[in-house]
């Protein structure tokens, strides 16, 4: 039976700043399928801040901050801790989640649940994912899966809310394609758009001659998404070869075709 919460926890680690918009945190928990994360400081320390659960974000959240919804200060326990202690403190203060630092410092290491403990007090072994498939590191953006694009499936996957999407063209006995990367200011709609009315130039052309699947991440900061659709450009653009840029509009919208030829050009 395992003895110590680094044993037990989970050592995947998704957070957010006290800056994030609190609906894309939201999004971002829904999307991950976890129920809470530690906030880390804004001064790139690293250091745990507080914690932020669905719980917390409960409500209208508008043009709020996780600063003004998260517990803080926030509550931690050592990697090297005994699981008995873990769960007193948990007992004592009514949480069901605690932050795991190790060295005396409030840098998260893992996560540790109520039902990681009954897991180990039981004798059952502990159950966590063994990563977060859709958390990009390298934008910080979480990605739905590929969906098909038709408007049945726009309708009930696309988020409705600002952010990027991803055209896909799936590979037949090679790797997917993304042929299309774009900015809006309101995802659902402009896949609606997409897919109910004729687009112009490669992008039409695409959409005629491909059937193509969408990827969408939820992302309210119009400079983040900017810089993120700049960095999915350039790892999706061959190398040597910079993507053609068809329109750039910061108030709107940023759109840049990233693929290869269109079919049947």
């Amino acid at each position: 039976m395992p003895r110590t919460i680094r044993e037990i926890m989970n050592h995947e680690v998704f957070s957010v700043r006290p800056t994030t918009d609190a609906e894309q945190a939201l999004g971002h928990l829904m999307t991950l399928g976890v129920s809470g994360a530690p906030v880390i400081d804004a001064d790139d320390q690293g250091r745990a801040v507080g914690f932020v659960s669905l719980r917390d974000l409960v409500g209208p959240l508008g043009s709020t901050t996780v600063a003004e919804h998260m517990t803080w200060p926030a509550v931690v326990v050592d990697a090297t801790s005994a699981i008995t202690e873990a769960g007193k403190l948990m007992g004592v203060l009514g949480l069901h989640h605690l932050i795991v630092v190790e060295d005396h410092t409030l840098r998260p290491v893992g996560i540790v649940s109520s039902l990681d403990l009954v897991r180990a007090l039981t004798g059952l072994p502990a159950a966590h994912p063994s990563a977060f498939p859709h958390f990009d590191r390298r934008t910080g953006l979480v990605w739905t899966d590929d969906i098909e694009l038709e408007l049945e499936s726009v309708l009930m996957a696309a988020p409705d809310a600002p952010g990027l999407f991803l055209l896909v063209r799936p590979g037949v006995d090679a790797p997917d394609t993304i042929v299309w990367a774009e900015s809006a200011e309101n995802v659902k709609s402009r896949l609606i758009d997409l897919v109910s009315a004729p687009q112009p130039g490669a992008l039409g052309q695409w959409l005629d001659r491909a059937r193509l699947r969408f990827r969408a991440a939820q992302d309210a900061d119009p400079e983040h998404r900017n810089a993120a659709l700049a960095a999915l450009v350039a790892l999706a653009a061959p190398a040597g070869r910079t993507p053609c840029t068809i329109a750039w509009n910061c108030a709107e919208s940023s759109v840049v075709w990233a693929g290869g030829e269109v079919p049947g050009s």
